[in-house]
Formats: C-alpha cells, structure tokens, sequence
C-alpha cells in the first residue's frame, strides 16, 4: 500500500468522524490543499479492502501448511509488497525453497498481485475489457 493511499484513508476516517460530530456539514478530504474527488477516495477504499481480504486468504493459505502465524502473515506481506525478507523461519537469512508447493503458487500469486495492483488485474479478468 502506497504512502499516498494510507494518507487519503486516514483522513477520510478524520473526516467521517468530524461528520458524525457535525451531521450537517460539508467535509472534503484535502491533500496539498486540493480537495480530493469522491471517486478517488472510494478507489483507494476499494483498494484497501481488496488488498486486506488478499491478505487474509493467502496467509490462511500458507497458514495451513503448519508455518507459524508471524511467519504466514510476514511472508504474505512480504510478496505482496515487494520489501523482501519475511520475519520468522524466513528471515534474512533463510530463503522460501523449504515451503510446500501450495505455498509457494499463493506467495507467488501474492507477488504477482502486488506488482500488477489489484484492480489492474479485476480489470484484466472483466468481460467488458475485452470486448470491441
């Protein structure tokens, strides 16, 4: 997740809070001073959720292959984000060679939908794209 997108998120959650504060106000979300387009702010909500439920299933997945949890959930951040080494058993110092097979196809899936972006991807997989 891009620094940029934690950004907007954050503030959108300063924003509805201030809004349940005050119902019957105008809020916008401002980054450098510009108001920020609906649209915008719901594609980065988009994004988010896409990217956590992501997470989620492909951690459950090497889950189940008796890593343990900081391990899992590291590893899967990890190719999802492009940083590199994992915390745990896959350290700096240790490589993935040791997973099993199913973990390595979800881990390598992560890395291809963190590379790619998600909704790059939906988009590539809908019908509407492809026609004309």
């Amino acid at each position: 997740i891009k620094c940029i997108r934690v950004v907007v998120a954050a503030k959108v959650i300063l924003r509805d809070i201030k809004q349940l504060i005050h119902p019957s106000a105008i809020l916008g979300v401002r980054i450098n001073g510009r108001i920020i387009r609906p649209e915008l702010t719901s594609s980065i909500a988009a994004f988010i959720c896409l990217y956590s439920i992501s997470l989620l299933a492909l951690s459950w997945v090497v889950l189940t292959e008796g890593l343990d949890l900081v391990t899992a959930v590291t590893a899967t951040i990890s190719c999802l984000s492009g940083l590199g080494p994992a915390f745990g058993t896959l350290g700096p110092m240790d490589d993935y060679s040791a997973l099993a097979d199913s973990s390595k196809w979800a881990l390598s899936l992560a890395m291809i939908l963190g590379r790619l972006e998600f909704l790059t991807i939906l988009v590539m997989f809908s019908p509407e794209y492809w026609r004309k």
